[in-house]
């Protein structure tokens, strides 16, 4: 724990990324982190000055709706501006991914004027992961690869099912039915001949909906990106 916070207060990160497992003690109604044998409560985290501006914590219950006293809520007490936070548990894969894309598509982000703030960011991040790790699912179990992506533009419409599908989900109107065509949109990703055996695997295979169990904490909408800034002529206290 030492360690860790040393590192911290010494690099003075804007993003901190904490990847590790956690938990929930019922009894106290505490959630706690796992750094080796030690369980970190919002104790240490608020003493030891454990924080950044961006925190995000892949990992299990780290604010879990029965939890009177979080760790997600920890960091915001030790001065964060938000936290990406869990409700519920989740899997190790999905904990993995979600960090790579996060840094992905923020590299990305940071250049392009595509999101306006941290929460737009974050939000699309998680919605499209669902996407993402489901299609490379049902690629691994069927042994079948998907089509090669098609980010072209005819007559106004996106032409390939994965971008058509993640730019819809941008849309609030759009979501529910999206989340609803998962299942058909990713069978539309793969070969017309391979797709009567993609349709069993994919009626077969549960989505990863736990992506939907990561809960802003904080005020991400308040974190806006340099580039909105710029073309709005925007002046905020808080940019990335």
């Amino acid at each position: 724990m030492a360690e860790v916070s040393s590192a911290i207060q010494k690099s003075k990160p804007h993003l901190l990324f904490i990847d590790c497992h956690g938990g929930f003690d019922e009894k106290n109604s505490l959630s706690y982190l796992c750094f080796g044998n030690e369980k970190i409560t919002y104790k240490e985290i608020i003493s030891e000055n454990i924080s950044a501006p961006l925190v995000v914590l892949s990992c299990c219950n780290s604010s879990p709706l029965a939890s009177l006293n979080a760790v997600g809520d920890a960091f915001l007490g030790a001065g964060a501006f938000a936290v990406l936070a869990t409700t519920h548990p989740i899997g190790l894969a999905s904990g993995s991914i979600i960090v790579s894309r996060i840094l992905k598509n923020l590299q990305y982000a940071v250049t392009h004027n595509v999101h306006n703030n941290w929460l737009n960011f974050i939000s699309h991040v998680l919605r499209t992961s669902i996407h993402h790790q489901y299609l490379t699912e049902i690629t691994r179990r069927t042994g079948i690869q998907e089509n090669s992506m098609n980010c072209n533009v005819i007559d106004d419409n996106l032409t390939d099912p994965r971008v058509l599908w993640r730019s819809q989900t941008m849309m609030f109107s759009e979501r529910m039915q999206c989340y609803k065509n998962l299942g058909g949109s990713v069978l539309e990703c793969f070969p017309l001949d391979k797709r009567n055996e993609v349709k069993a695997a994919v009626e077969n295979i549960p989505p990863p909906w736990e992506y939907l169990y990561y809960s802003h904490l904080g005020r991400p909408d308040l974190v806006f990106f340099q580039n909105y800034l710029n073309e709005h002529k925007f002046v905020m206290p808080v940019n990335i």
